[in-house]
């Protein structure tokens, strides 16, 4: 049976943490009212589980604890076993969302392990088989891991045998270590196995015999292929077979790569409501959402990046263009005709903050704080501002349209008119795009398009132009999206020990926003509190308290004839109740019951006269 205990810890303040401490006790065959048994095994796991949302961040981990045996309580089990995932960046952006690690006993022999990945003991078992006083010794070790990343699987054991009796001892060794890659799919694996025997004496002085024979084992594919080198005290052979050319993999195609790592044709790219839904309701078997213009935020997001991005047929033409003049990989707006277009279609360029930290430095105003004062007459004081600085100041938040040395006002309009966004710098995404399994490792031989539109319900024209996009960035799996080395026309594995474990800064999708009105509301002006100042003055003999006596039937009369009226009339009481449902009121929304603190009060009074 299995006796367990589990406690819940919930910690808050600072930030929001989940835990689950337990322990797990695993005896058998279990112990019985009045027998006593030796159990042949017994297993204590101690259990933790944490899940930070702040930080993305879940994990399981357990580990065998040292009173764990099987066979003999000399025999001592060991092991633990950890999930690790990440669905956000940390802070300091030395982890990735996306990466994960499952370990079953710990990692290859080659294996580096990253620092923020769990490191646990072995699955294994240390049996020292002889009992005190036994004329000999022999001891039995054991291990085996698992493990799952990004980059890889791996998986692998090993076993020691020893026996020592006066000056004989004797020996086995076995052990193998798999690493596995898949898409395209491709193995390798070490083995070995050694035995041996040796004996000391005395002769003319100490000496010792020893005698050994043993193997390695080496093997990789698909093709299958390998050497095995046999070795025997003083010499040794070594034996190839197999094809030895396909120890590397060659690349998959496409249709292979879709249906390994993609989903479904209408899973690929999908939209979503990220802000200002209200609520969701199906009509006509459509999903339609209701929602709040002024906090509405759409977000696209596509398991594939993307290296081009386009709003349908909209005036904008490419979302999505690299820089090749200036040598970088900023996102711009582009038309049809390959010119970048002024304002642009993304969130806003300038921030107030930023706007009110430049008018603060060319002494406009005095502090951040008069910044909607200054925008109300905008036309008049922007064009008071020195013009180089103001030019100066527009190409340094990388606003380097055409328009920026004839029309700085305009541009700068344009800038802070936008929809506002925490950074105001456009996003700086990686070079070209990848596929490594498929071997893909040309900049322009892959081509992903986003194509985003808009239209309203029932027409056919776009308004696109009625909405920012901002580019979502994502890291990808680098052995999936990153550049594939290549061997000819063969595929080297990835190392999993390098460093680039992701494609930074991919694009993933979009966040769609309503622009805001290139025309700001005014702002009422500002009242002097001195015009609503006031002083009390006090009145004597203002009010006085009247003293009144119920009479006997005060308001009953009135009560009684409203309920005649209302609740006894059939037709009237039918109307009542047509027009309350109508109006989706409570039925009983009026009570015409007995007046009870009518007559309370009646009687009171009988009493007091």
């Amino acid at each position: 049976m299995i006796e367990s205990f589990a406690l819940l810890v919930v910690k808050f303040g600072g930030r929001l943490d989940f835990d689950l401490l337990g322990l797990s006790t695993l005896v058998s065959p279990p112990a019985e009212a009045g027998k006593s048994v030796t159990p042949v095994a017994k297993a204590t796991l101690a259990l933790k589980a944490t899940f930070i949302p702040d930080e993305g961040f879940l994990s399981l981990q357990a580990q065998l604890t040292s009173d764990s045996y099987i066979l003999s309580q000399a025999c001592h089990l060991t092991g633990g076993f950890a999930f690790f995932s990440w669905f956000k960046d940390s802070a300091d952006g030395k982890i990735k969302a996306g990466d994960f690690v499952l370990t079953l006993g710990g990692y290859h022999p080659k294996y580096v392990v990253p620092d923020h990945y769990p490191r646990v003991p072995a699955l294994g078992i240390n049996w020292q088989v002889n009992q005190p006083g036994d004329p000999y010794e022999l001891s039995i070790k054991g291990d085996a891991y698992f493990a799952l990343t990004p980059q890889a699987l791996m998986a692998g054991g090993h076993l020691e045998v020893l026996w020592h009796m006066d000056n004989l001892r004797a020996w086995l060794k076995a052990g193998a270590d798999f690493l596995i890659y898949w898409k395209p799919y491709h193995y390798d694996a070490t083995m070995y196995v050694e035995s041996g025997a040796s004996h000391s004496f005395d002769a003319f002085g100490s000496h010792t015999i020893t005698l050994d024979l043993g193997a390695d084992l080496h093997l990789w594919g698909p093709d299958f292929a390998g050497t095995a080198e046999l070795h025997c005290y003083v010499f040794s052979v070594k034996i190839e077979f197999g094809a030895q050319a396909s120890q590397l993999p060659s690349p998959i195609g496409w249709e292979p790569f879709k249906k390994s790592f993609l989903p479904s044709d209408d899973q690929v790219c999908t939209v979503a409501v990220q802000g200002g839904l209200i609520r969701q309701i199906e009509e006509d078997g459509k999903q339609r959402w209701i929602v709040n213009p002024k906090d509405l935020v759409f977000v696209t997001n596509s398991v594939i990046p993307s290296n081009q991005a386009s709003v349908g047929d909209g005036p904008w033409g490419n979302l999505l263009k690299r820089d090749q003049e200036q040598g970088t990989a900023l996102i711009w707006a582009y038309d049809a005709a390959g010119k970048r277009i002024s304002p642009l279609p993304f969130s806003s360029a300038i921030t107030r903050n930023e706007l009110g930290e430049f008018l603060i430095n060319q002494k406009v105003i005095k502090q951040e704080g008069d910044v909607n004062e200054w925008l109300q007459n905008f036309d008049t004081n922007a064009s008071k501002i020195e013009t180089t600085a103001l030019k100066s100041f527009l190409k340094d938040h990388f606003i380097e349209d055409g328009k920026v040395d004839q029309q700085p006002v305009e541009i700068l309009k344009d800038a802070i008119t936008m929809k506002q966004r925490n950074s105001s710098r456009q996003p700086e995404p990686t070079g070209p795009l990848y596929i490594a399994p498929m071997g893909v490792d040309t900049p322009d031989a892959l081509g992903s398009t986003q194509t985003i539109t808009i239209t309203k319900d029932g027409a056919s024209s776009s308004v696109a132009d009625q909405f920012s996009y901002l580019p979502v960035l994502k890291a990808l799996p680098a052995a999936l999206w990153g550049k594939p080395q290549m061997d000819g026309s063969f595929l080297k594995p990835r190392d999993v020990n390098a460093k680039t474990k992701f494609v930074e800064d991919t694009v993933a999708g979009f966040e769609i926003r309503p622009q805001q009105p290139k025309s700001q509301p005014e702002v009422p002006p500002s009242i002097d509190r001195d015009k609503s100042a006031y002083e009390l003055e006090s009145i004597a003999g203002a009010y006085q308290w009247e003293n009144r006596v119920v009479s006997d039937l005060q308001g009953k009369d009135a009560w009684e004839s409203a309920e005649e009226t209302i609740m006894k009339n059939a037709a009237v009481r039918k109307t009542r109740e047509d027009l309350i449902s109508a109006l989706r009121l409570p039925a009983n929304l009026l009570d015409f019951g007995e007046p009870v603190t009518q007559d309370i009060t009646v009687k009171l009074n009988q009493v007091s006269a």
